[in-house]
């Protein structure tokens, strides 16, 4: 298996001093057995979600395959799947149907081996740790390779598993410490544990009810924001912008001089200004709602306790237009949508809830630019190939800094 990220899930999927066999199928989808006929019973056989520049005939073409291969796996003549994991891949920016058709036809699949488990995996120590009640049986995959399960927890109440490997892009540390720092609202996950388990992170958290939205309407905008109004505020100077082009220069040291820049231009427009917490991956995929109205804000991963009031709405309100328009992340920067008459229009009551004058143009700028620092420290941390992808690196990070004042 070529992914990173779906290497790390795998990692999960095997047990502490037995690693597993990961055993590639390819875009064929081609079952390898062993010398006597049957699959090797710590063997991990799969292949990551195809990538989004193959043709569409390829993609229903591997989606083909990928079917038959599974559906065959139940057959008595073939090897035995204890269990099979499909791995979606990360949404994209295009419109809500095409999307789940797309990402359907691309997913991939991880697929446990073998007559039985000879040692527990990882994931089942995690569970073990968290008290949860009954075995882990089904996992989806989240990006950074986290694997997620719903179980039921010790006090008996539905909740979330969330384990990645320690250190790794996808370790849930970070969002179990922006929990306990927002155990006033009830719109965010309760953290019930968390902890580390042979190089293995883990949280569990209580699962919200509701649904993600399709679309961002003006009645969600409304609740976001007063959410957003209502998160922990410390004094300043709002620091989570310097994290993440930090992040972005160790992993493209080429711009360092320009990163450097850009955060000299963020922080002189930021200085004098509150910290507040910020969410950092705030759109409507992370928001759960009920009859319309927001219910939950989930996947904390990326929170910061310094950040810059205003750009969690700014994120929420971009990817919006970006999904509507179908364009990159540096294509909705070059459009400047925190210029946006309505955007500017729908903030006036979020800055009198902080108790803060409406930005300055040089405000707006730096809100502009600590929106675009996050999504690609974002997705160079949780999709690490994004940062040797020259079309990528083209459109969404070369067109910005080139631009920079």
């Amino acid at each position: 298996m070529t992914s990173a990220p779906y290497a790390a899930l795998a990692f999960l999927l095997a047990g502490p001093d037995q690693p597993a066999v990961l055993v590639d199928a390819t875009p064929r989808w081609v079952v390898a057995l062993a010398a006597n006929g049957r699959a090797e019973p710590t063997a991990l056989w799969g292949h990551p979600p195809l990538p989004s520049s193959i043709s569409a005939a390829e993609t229903l073409a591997a989606a083909a395959r990928r079917e038959v291969a599974l559906l065959r796996m139940r057959l008595p003549w073939h090897p035995t799947a204890r269990a099979v994991h499909r791995l979606r891949p990360s949404p994209s920016d295009r419109g809500a149907v095409a999307e789940m058709v797309r990402r359907a036809l691309r997913a991939g699949a991880i697929v446990e081996m073998g007559e039985g488990a000879d040692s527990p995996r990882l994931l089942d120590l995690a569970a073990a740790e968290a008290a949860v009640r009954g075995p882990v049986t089904s996992i989806r995959a989240g990006t950074g390779g986290v694997a997620l399960a719903e179980v039921i927890g010790a006090e008996g109440g539905p909740a979330l598993l969330r384990v990645a490997r320690a250190g790794g892009p996808g370790d849930p540390a970070n969002a179990a410490e922006a929990l306990r720092r927002l155990t006033t609202t009830s719109l965010v996950p309760r953290l019930l544990g968390a902890g580390a388990v042979a190089g293995a992170s883990w949280t569990l958290e209580s699962r919200l009810l509701g649904r993600r939205p399709r679309q961002l309407s003006y009645r969600l905008w409304e609740d976001a924001r007063n959410f957003c109004a209502g998160l922990p505020r410390q004094p300043g100077p709002p620091t989570a912008h310097r994290a993440d082009l930090t992040a972005i220069a160790a992993a493209l040291p080429r711009h360092t001089a320009a990163l450097a820049r850009t955060s000299g231009i963020v922080d002189a427009a930021v200085d004098g200004l509150p910290a507040v917490e910020r969410h950092g991956d705030l759109w409507t995929g992370n928001l759960l709602v009920k009859g319309g109205t927001l219910q939950g804000v989930i996947d904390w991963d990326a929170a910061h306790p310094r950040g810059i009031p205003g750009v969690d709405l700014l994120k929420l309100y971009a990817t919006a237009q970006r999904r509507r328009a179908g364009t990159s992340l540096g294509g909705m920067w070059s459009r400047r949508p925190w210029n946006d008459c309505l955007f500017r229009t729908a903030m006036r009551e979020y800055w009198v809830s902080v108790e803060m004058q409406p930005p300055c143009d040089e405000l707006h700028e730096a809100l502009g630019l600590a929106w675009w620092a996050g999504e690609v420290a974002g997705t160079i941390q949780r999709v690490p190939h994004r940062g040797e992808d020259r079309q990528w690196l083209d459109a969404n990070v070369e067109s910005v800094l080139a631009r920079l004042p």
